[in-house]
């Protein structure tokens, strides 16, 4: 083979190439260089490289420090972007074009090793920085969706024109193809022999042992991929061939994976004199940066199209010169209108928001351009009014004055519609679907202020639903509920439109009747909503009775305000329950006296729960057949203001109420504990103290822990404490019951279950219950000398206990027959005042001594 064209391959490169001396004048330049620059050889040969090609005085320096860096260290030195304003000969007027380079400057030494020559390799990236640019505008949030133009241009040249004023300077010229950036190599013969290839080249394909080789022997990874198939038809018709973002797998290092890489090829055929070609040129640029952020921007694009449409999301830009409006293609899918309706899109916004939209920008300035706003709109296609949330930015011309306006619009429909449905279960009970309190006091600030204005009257009906607890019970909050949703459909029913019905929580409901002439209109109410209530409720097979206790209030006679009227229709309420429950009573100023009773007494009791200035007085429980003492109930009494001691029943309710229970509870346990001890220390013989426990005490998740306490602070034995609990305590959760029951008995407490046959503890119940004890309910024994039933009743629950291996007490005994009667079914205890009535600690150890 001939030896080779320097100097032809320097010229026929599609890369640009300048070469300039030591001091910066221009020694040569290819004829892509004077192409891509739009000047002739002979206008810059020789000129000082800055006389030919005038720039700023920034790039200027950056551009002076480079090419001092190499004549420095003799090493290349690239600067990655400059920008330059190329001349334009061919356009309208003349005129520059504005393009960005990376400039590589390569050192060329002399036989001395010193740098004598500079090769100036300039690469156009300004299609890759139109792409940053792009890329950078989707990643600030810009909303212009016009993809960026992709790719670097490759020029390739015709190879058989000649410079030459260079053609004296082969090793020169080699020098330079040695040191070019771009990989370059020459292929000879059928099987594509490497005769030669540069630095740049090695570097691509990540190794150095090809000179010699075949194609497919040095580089086997790219056999099957084609290209030895195009340098194959390069060879037989001599013709070149351009490849642009060819995706090529290579190995780029020992040991490396394979990886994917796009480039541009140029495959240039090289004559022998006979026109035959000898081999083959090679040009290459690695464009995989180039392509990959290509690809990221139209995949960015691609899930920004996605996340519209996902999103109901409408692009739009108003151009307020020309009042135009441009929307994205997603428009008639979200608002149901063409992307450049204009007329149609104003026509369709709410005319209640119409203006308001508007004038949006109008405020707007450059330091506050920013602005979001909410409103309806009527898509045209189908009518339905829809919501829209309006995110845009006002865009300020030369002189200052809004230009347009660019912006997204979200389709929040679906937004507002659960913010609605949230408001609303907030102002609605979610049980029944009637206003709740917060709702009622919402609209009866109107119709009261309304009653007001008008001088008019107004009712408040209270009501109270009588035997609602034994339903939930016994059957189950399920029953409860069902029971709760059909009084709310009969109280709807029993009033008008006007009135108002609200559930306050639990079983009670408020029946507002604005523009009352007269009581007898709130009372007529009343009736109807008593006969409706007590119509029985099926549930499943059963039928569910329940009663309304109804409490009326007036306005304005009984309170200015909706807490006042509550508070008086509550007070007429529990009127109406003392009165026998199932009947209504209006509010009367006397009640006030009660309730103001009530709360004098609650205050009372708060101190006497502070300073613990209440008194437990003692009553025996004996054996029925020996009259022997077995143990002794616990009962508390609160000193009155006057002295005198107040039983349970007056104060234990009121307590309940006020959240005291507990505390008192707690005390009652320690004081029955500690005067066990103290009776011990007296002398007297160990007996069994019987506390009773308020349901609400011991669901307290501590009770155990607090009996455990006491017992340990006191020192007694566990098993002379019992604890008693009423039938509808122990069914209230019998799951929670068992267990707490189970850690009472681990610790040698006693229970008994208090007043049995009045609450609903079925025979499965009461046999899986850990109990010691049945209490027989003083309503039984006071009637079975009167009453057949009441005596059949005791004479079953007797018969019961034994069946279960349970001890059975009956309370309340009064007379001997009473006593004997029991004896006679097989009672094992009694309690009552044929023995002795409830006594202080000290009258209660005499009472031991003396029996």
């Amino acid at each position: 083979m001939p030896a080779l064209d320097y100097f032809g391959l320097f010229d026929a490169s599609p890369n640009p190439y300048l070469v300039l001396d030591r001091a910066l004048n221009i020694v040569a330049a290819n004829r892509a260089y004077l192409e891509s620059t739009k000047r002739a050889l002979a206008d810059i040969v020789g000129r000082w490289a800055w006389d030919a090609f005038p720039t700023d005085p920034q790039t200027l320096k950056q551009s002076i420090a480079s090419f001092e860096r190499v004549i420095r260290t003799g090493k290349p030195d690239t600067m990655p972007l400059l920008r330059f304003d190329i001349p334009r000969p061919d356009a309208d007027g003349g005129g520059f074009e504005k393009r960005y380079w990376s400039i590589t400057h390569t050192p060329v030494f002399n036989s001395e090793g010193e740098v004598e020559l500079v090769m100036q390799h300039p690469i156009d990236v300004t299609e890759l920085e139109q792409l940053r640019d792009a890329a950078r505008g989707l990643h600030e949030g810009e909303l212009d969706l016009v993809p960026a133009q992709s790719g670097i241009f490759i020029r390739a040249q015709n190879v058989h024109e000649a410079n030459l004023q260079l053609q004296a300077d082969s090793e020169r010229l080699h020098e330079l193809f040695e040191k070019a950036p771009s990989p370059i190599a020459v292929l000879t013969g059928k099987e594509h022999v490497f005769e030669l290839a540069n630095e740049a080249y090695f570097q691509l394909i990540g190794r150095r042992d090809i000179i010699g080789k075949p194609l497919l022997d040095a580089v086997p990874e790219v056999a099957g991929q084609g290209f030895d198939t195009l340098l194959d038809q390069v060879r037989e018709t001599g013709r070149p061939f351009v490849g642009r973002g060819m995706r090529a797998v290579l190995q780029q290092a020992r040991n490396a994976p394979l990886a994917d890489v796009y480039l541009d090829f140029l495959f240039q055929p090289l004559f022998e004199p006979d026109g035959s070609v000898a081999g083959i040129f090679c040009q290459i640029n690695d464009v995989t940066e180039a392509y990959q952020a290509q690809a990221a921007l139209r995949e960015s694009q691609d899930r920004l199209r996605e996340g519209m449409h996902a999103a109901r999301m409408v692009v739009w830009d108003w151009d307020l010169s020309s009042g135009r409006i441009k929307l994205s293609d997603n428009a008639p899918a979200i608002l149901g209108c063409a992307s450049d309706a204009t007329d149609a899109i104003f026509r369709a916004i709410h005319p209640d928001d119409g203006k308001a939209v508007r004038d949006l920008h109008a405020h707007a300035t450059p330091d506050r351009s920013r602005f979001k706003a909410e409103f309806r709109f009527v898509r045209p296609d189908n009518g339905n009014t829809i919501w829209l949330e309006n995110r845009a930015r006002v865009v300020f011309g030369e002189h200052g004055a809004a230009a347009a306006v660019k912006g997204v619009v979200l389709d929040i429909t679906e937004r507002k519609r659960a913010e609605k449905q949230v408001q609303d279960a907030a102002r609605h009970d979610s049980l029944t679907g009637l206003p709740n309190r917060a709702l009622l006091h919402e609209y009866c600030e109107h119709i009261l202020a309304l009653a007001t204005r008008s001088r008019t009257g107004g009712a408040l009906l209270f009501i109270d639903l009588d035997r609602f607890k034994p339903i939930n019970d016994l059957y189950g909050h399920d029953a409860g509920d069902m029971v709760l949703r059909e009084v709310a459909q009969r109280l709807s029913a029993c009033t008008r439109r006007e009135d108002i019905v609200s559930r306050l929580g639990g079983d009670e409901f408020i029946v507002v009747l604005p523009n009352v002439d007269s009581p007898h209109d709130p009372a007529t109410v009343a009736r109807h909503i008593i006969a409706a209530i007590e119509r029985p409720v099926a549930f499943g097979e059963l039928q569910l009775v329940v009663s309304p206790s109804i409490g009326i209030s007036l306005f304005p006679e009984h309170g200015k305000n909706l807490e006042e009227l509550i508070r008086s229709a509550d007070l007429a309420m529990y009127a109406a329950k003392k009165a026998g429950r199932n009947t209504f009573k209006f509010y009367e100023p006397c009640l006030n006296d009660h309730a103001n009773g009530t709360l004098q007494l609650e205050t009372q009791l708060k101190r006497c729960v502070d300073d613990n200035r209440f008194t437990l007085h003692y009553q025996p429980i004996v054996d029925i057949r020996s009259r022997r003492l077995e143990a002794a109930e616990a009962l508390i009494r609160m000193p009155a203001a006057d002295g005198a001691l107040l039983s349970p029943a007056e104060f234990i309710p009121i307590a309940e109420k006020a959240g005291l229970i507990n505390r008192m509870g707690e005390w009652v346990i320690r004081e029955a504990c500690q005067q066990h001890q103290a009776w011990k220390a007296a002398g007297l013989p160990s007996i069994t103290i019987s506390i009773n426990v308020s349901a609400t005490q011991f669901r307290q998740p501590a009770f155990t822990s607090v009996v455990a306490d006491a017992i340990r602070d006191a020192g007694i034995d566990p098993a002379y404490l019992q604890i008693e609990l009423t039938e509808s305590t122990v069914m209230d959760n019998v799951q929670e019951t068992m267990a707490k029951l189970r850690d009472l008995r681990s610790m040698g407490v006693r229970v008994s279950l208090d007043d049995f046959g009045t609450g609903y503890c079925s025979l499965s119940d009461l046999s899986s219950l850990p109990l010691d004890k049945l209490k027989i309910d003083r309503s039984f024994v006071g009637k079975m000398e009167s009453s057949a039933r009441s005596r059949s009743v005791t004479e079953a629950i007797i018969a019961l206990g034994r069946t279960l291996h349970l001890k059975v007490v009956g309370e309340g005994i009064e007379s001997e027959e009473s006593m004997n009667t029991l004896r006679d079914f097989g009672c094992d205890e009694a309690q009552g005042f044929l023995f002795s009535k409830p006594l202080p600690p000290d009258a209660f150890a005499s009472w031991c001594r003396a029996s």
